[in-house]
């Protein structure tokens, strides 16, 4: 069924917006020019809306209405197309909106790579910025948006030492760093555990009082407990609390796994306590840590303690992260009794993870027997994995001959 736009239909006005798009047709009069950009304007609108509820349904319907009255051609329009795609998760007709264009622009090459950063594909990111450059597009000073998606890329894939150095790159070709390229090169700094340059990046906030966020200080807090400063994170959690970067769920779940990752239990408890007596609602991500937390700290009663409360008092399903930390505390307890029967009762098939941590827990307490089985289940579920073998090998050489 066909949109009416007053007595006409969308379909009778195409020929009349293709022949304002192709190169030997007569001049459009005054009027096919107004009617033209009113169009354009609606749409645009249209096409915004699309993109801030993400509705897949919806951007095919505009597509299909965009493409049917030959608007599709336009530039601008064409762009917001790819980046509502982009926003709503189908990369696939973003990228095909992208190569069927005869011309792009800057906005044109950095919106579907700012699309692919933020779908998770940075190795395609990467590649369409090198193929920017081979074309001989260069991203515009003003641009931040094609900086900030390659940056993201890079500390998606890994590539901390890449991130940090387009950062600079950035500051040497006077593009000014924003809050997302910042964050951004916070996580390529804890990939790579660049202590010093996530501190230079964390002088270079405070000095701005502009670029304060939540977000951003969650990330100092995330970069300097992966980078072993538990003093920097510390620091960089009670920075945060006025009225630009207000603390939340994840700045407490950041601090406690922070703790839980060096060990310190009883740190991390403390500030889990503390949580809660400011009336912040945990997260199932704080509970996995402040679980780690007691896991390494050999913490029976508080462990299930935590475990309890979860959905008990928060309406928290347990994951199989938060019964993997469980698993790894009763077998460095030596308690195997309550680890099989942990693992008999719980809701979910243990994958093949779970199972060599069981057989991980059976070689420090040389069970042989339960060991065994965990072994041949943990090959059935992944017999490409070397891992349970070479566990079985140490387990058996703890036998005593």
């Amino acid at each position: 069924m066909w949109w009416k736009w007053g007595q006409w239909s969308i379909r009778r006005r195409r020929p009349r917006f293709a022949r304002l798009h192709s190169s030997h047709a007569e001049a459009p009069s005054t009027n096919q020019t107004d009617h033209f950009e009113e169009t354009k304007q609606i749409y645009t609108a249209k096409l915004r809306d699309c993109t801030n509820s993400r509705s897949l349904p919806q951007a095919r319907r505009l597509h299909a209405e965009i493409s049917s009255i030959g608007l599709i051609r336009d530039h601008f329009v064409a762009n917001l197309v790819i980046h509502m795609y982009g926003r709503c998760g189908d990369i696939a007709s973003a990228r095909e909106i992208f190569d069927s264009m005869p011309r792009r622009n800057r906005f044109s090459w950095s919106i579907m790579i700012g699309a692919y950063a933020q779908t998770g594909h940075g190795r395609d990111a990467l590649e369409l910025f090198q193929r920017m450059g081979r074309e001989g597009v260069r991203p515009s000073s003003r641009d931040v948006i094609a900086w900030n998606a390659i940056i993201a890329a890079n500390a998606q894939l890994g590539h901390g030492k890449e991130a940090l150095e387009l950062l600079q790159r950035m500051d040497l070709e006077g593009v000014r760093p924003n809050q997302v390229s910042f964050v951004s090169a916070l996580d390529g700094c804890a990939s790579i555990g660049a202590l010093a340059e996530g501190r230079s990046i964390h002088a270079r906030v405070r000095a701005s009082r502009s670029l304060a966020s939540t977000t951003l200080g969650n990330t100092l807090i995330h970069m300097y407990g992966k980078c072993g400063s538990l003093a920097g994170a510390r620091v960089a959690f009670e920075e945060m609390g006025g009225a630009a970067a207000p603390r939340d769920a994840v700045s407490w779940a950041a601090l406690v796994a922070a703790y839980a990752r060096h060990g310190r239990s009883r740190a991390a408890r403390e500030v889990f306590e503390r949580m809660a007596w400011e009336g912040v609602q945990p997260s199932g991500v704080a509970f996995v840590s402040i679980l780690a937390a007691c896991s390494h700290g050999g913490l029976l009663l508080p462990s299930r303690s935590y475990f309890l409360a979860m959905s008990g008092d928060h309406g928290i399903a347990p994951s199989m992260e938060h019964y993997g930390c469980v698993i790894d505390l009763l077998g460095r307890l030596g308690m195997m009794e309550e680890l099989m029967d942990l693992i008999a009762a719980m809701p979910f098939e243990p994958g093949g993870i779970e199972w060599r941590n069981v057989l991980g827990a059976c070689r420090t307490q040389s069970d042989v027997e339960n060991g065994s089985d965990a072994a041949e289940i943990a090959r059935e579920l992944e017999p490409e994995h070397a891992a349970a073998y070479v566990m079985l090998f140490g387990l058996y050489s703890t036998e005593e001959p």
